[in-house]
């Protein structure tokens, strides 16, 4: 098992691009959808939290991904750095959450009345997403700190080198 578990550890930093194609490319395209910025604009506002909330699930995938990697390749930097960042991100996803909720209260009245029935529903469900999100990146900021702490992953061996056990002494 442990000569297989040396093949694979190679293989592990080649899964870092795939994790950042996951954060970036679904990043990239909130930001696409919701150019030109206009944080000031209360429609605005509540237009790409919801499009940034409903398309959390793929980043998290792929930050998950990253710090697991990082976990079994024991590069402890790197998943101490992804533990920090996942961690700030569930704090600002707090925040925006917040911000959420009073910006749909608030736009609420101004939705015309046949169309309001779709908008909570669009409200509803942004929430539902971000307010999953967050416990679920909380938790990768922290086992992931947890994970730097430990003396070495569960389930590897230590890199010892050759060992010989002493001979026992023969009674005649």
């Amino acid at each position: 098992m442990h000569g297989v578990m040396s093949y694979n550890r190679a293989f592990l930093p080649w899964i870092y691009p795939l994790a950042a194609l996951l954060v970036v490319v679904p990043l990239l395209d909130v930001a696409a959808r919701t150019w030109p910025a206009a944080p000031r604009d209360l429609e605005w506002r509540f237009g790409a939290m919801g499009i940034a909330f409903n398309t959390l699930v793929t980043p998290l995938l792929g930050a998950g991904i990253a710090m697991l990697v990082a976990a079994l390749a024991d590069h402890r930097r790197l998943l101490r750095f992804l533990a920090v960042v996942a961690t700030c991100a569930g704090i600002a996803l707090m925040a925006a959450l917040s911000i959420f909720i009073l910006d749909a209260l608030q736009l609420r009245p101004t939705v015309p009345v046949d169309a309001r029935e779709d908008y909570d529903a669009a409200a509803i469900e942004a929430f539902i997403a971000g307010a999953l999100c967050v416990p679920v990146v909380l938790i990768l900021g922290t086992g992931g700190w947890a994970a730097t702490r430990s003396r070495r992953p569960p389930g590897r061996e230590p890199d010892v080198g050759l060992v010989i056990r002493p001979r026992k002494e023969s009674r005649v």
